[in-house]
This record gives C-alpha cells, structure tokens and sequence, in this order.
C-alpha cells in the first residue's frame, strides 16, 4: 500500500518582487502571492531526481547561489494538468475546490486529482481522488502557504485527514506543517538559470493509523523535511528535494522532483494607448532585468486595431523604465 504523503505539489504560485532589505539592498526579494495559481489549460511535466546527483540542500540566507546544474533525472515521469473542478469525475465529493490538478504518472498511467481551495490570503488541500486511494478527505484543510509569503515568514498549520482505500480500509492521519521561507538568490538547473528564487523549507510530521473494520491495525509515523524553489517569473516549482524521510524513526530513500519544462508567467497588464486603455495577455519570454518585467512580440487589439511591438512593462510594484530605453 502507498502512503500518500501529502505534501501538495500543485502551488504554482504568481512571485511578485517586494522592496531588499537593509542587509541586502541590492537584490530584490521574491513573494509568493495566490494570483497565479495553476489554471486550467496549464500543463506541466516533472522528473523524480536521481538523488545520487544531489548531496546537499545549500545556504540558507540573502542572496544565495544555489548550482544544481549537474542534477539528473530518474525514471519516474509525471505530467500536471490544471482542471476545473467542475471537469473532474470527483467533483461532487470536493463541492468547495477552488482549483485541481490532475497527475498521471507516464509509465503506470495512474490518474490522480487534488483538490485545493484557493483565496487571496492561503491556499489549502481539501482532498485527493484516484489511483491506489478511492478518497482523501480533508476534516481540516492543510493550509500549505499562506499570502503573501516572502524571505522569513513562517506558517504553521494542523490537518486531520481520513484516506479511503479501495479494499475499504481507511487510513487516519494528524498532520503538523512549519513552513519557512529560508533564502533567496539565483538557481542553476540543467533547464536553465533562474534569477528571482524564494526557497523554503517545509517540516511536517504526521501520526498514521491504518483501520480495517473497526480496529486499528496498525500505526505509523512520519518526519519529513522537504525544500522547494520557486523563480519569480515561472508557473509552478523548479525543484522539490526531500533529505529527511524518516518512517518510524527510520530514513528512508531521499527523493525529489525537477520541473523539466517550466513556463514563463503569463501576466495579464494594461497599456495606455492613444485612443483609450486596453487590456492584454502577455507571455514573458526572458527573464526580467532588476524589477522590469520584460516582454517581446506583444500582441493585443482595441479600438478596431491590432498592434504588435516590444516593450518593457511596469512590474507588480508600478516600477517601469523610461519610455526612451523601450527595446524597438
């Protein structure tokens, strides 16, 4: 029987830059906000990690370069879809799911959907349907980031979850998260470097009862210690590595997981145009340089007329460059 271990891989978070601070003043702290959640039509694949190609999780801190460039992937492929909630064969058992993602695991073509709830101040799983696990109810949301959550902020939250399995025993967990985002820097992945990195650091233990009938049939715990990096300009993680997996006091196999195809945010902006204001959707297609978002091949339409052209945007702090030093 697999264990889930609920650690919630969905949270492709939109990253804003927030003002560095006295220690740092020139570098720019990434935060993670619920604006850029996973939505649906979104599509990612990850790689689990040979864990023998990393050794060490890095600094913690301002500033921080972390070099994974030499990481490899291991055998294990999965794809990540963003859905509506109101697609999936599940819906009915989640009827407050803001947001799911689909998993299918390429080799085993297991199907899994989880559910999440999603406000402008947390995002939380509320449940999981498919594969080994019939269902996976959420007594009390995991409440995985609260927002904003930048460089030193920290979240605590309990979940209590009842998982039912397909033979019809059930599996009883009480869960306990502290989230702290410890660093930021730069990241080098065999996909590529990553300027605007928030890494943090998430330590869950989890008390386990497996149930057959009415009786307890057996007790678990878990200890896991999980870290994760996040780009400012990037849907979902870049990387997920996990170094401590104790089970009943015993470590087991590390793992982890690379992004293997991260996509660029997509932003959706104003533009003041003569002629009035008109709302686009712009993908950025390099990374940004200091504050300024950048752009290329910008397309949108008003006032009867389509225009394309390459220019620099406000970031999410108004901050912009002269019209002057516009790339032409």
């Amino acid at each position: 029987m697999r264990l889930s271990l609920l650690c919630g891989h969905f949270f492709a978070c939109a990253v804003t830059a927030a003002a560095a601070s006295a220690t740092a003043a020139s570098a720019t702290i990434p935060v993670l906000t619920f604006e850029n959640m996973q939505s649906p039509g979104d599509s990612s694949t990850t790689l689990s990690l040979d864990t023998n190609t990393i050794s060490t999780t890095g600094d913690s801190g301002a500033g921080v370069a972390w070099d994974y460039s030499s990481i490899q992937g291991g055998a294990i492929a999965t794809e990540r879809y963003g859905i509506a909630p109101s697609q999936t064969p599940f819906a009915l058992l989640y009827p407050t799911a803001t947001h799911c993602e689909r998993t299918v695991q390429t080799q085993s073509q297991v199907d899994n959907y989880q559910y999440y709830s999603v406000t402008a101040s947390q995002a939380a799983i509320i449940g999981a349907s498919g594969g080994v696990i019939d269902s996976t109810r959420y007594n009390d949301p995991d409440v995985v980031l609260k927002f904003p959550f930048t460089f030193r902020d920290t979240n605590i939250d309990t979940a209590d979850v009842v998982q039912y399995v397909h033979d019809g025993s059930k599996i009883l967990t009480s869960q306990r998260r502290i989230t702290v985002a410890d660093g930021y820097g730069t990241l080098k992945l065999p996909t590529g470097n990553f300027s605007e990195v928030l890494r943090y650091k998430a330590v869950i233990d989890q008390n386990i009862k497996i149930v057959i009938g009415n009786s307890v049939a057996s007790t678990l715990s878990y200890h896991i210690v999980q870290y994760l990096w996040a780009d400012a300009g990037y849907h979902d993680f870049l990387l997920e590595y996990h170094p401590v997996l104790l089970k009943n006091g015993v470590q087991q196999r590390r793992s982890g997981t690379y992004w293997t195809d991260p996509k660029p945010l997509f932003v959706t902006t104003a533009i003041r145009l003569t002629g009035g204001e008109h709302r686009v959707r712009a993908g950025r297609t390099f990374s940004p340089v200091g504050n300024v978002w950048m752009f290329s091949k910008l397309g949108f339409q008003g006032a009867g007329s389509r225009y394309e052209s390459s220019v620099r945007l406000k970031n999410a702090l108004g901050r912009s460059l002269p019209e002057s030093s516009f790339p032409r």
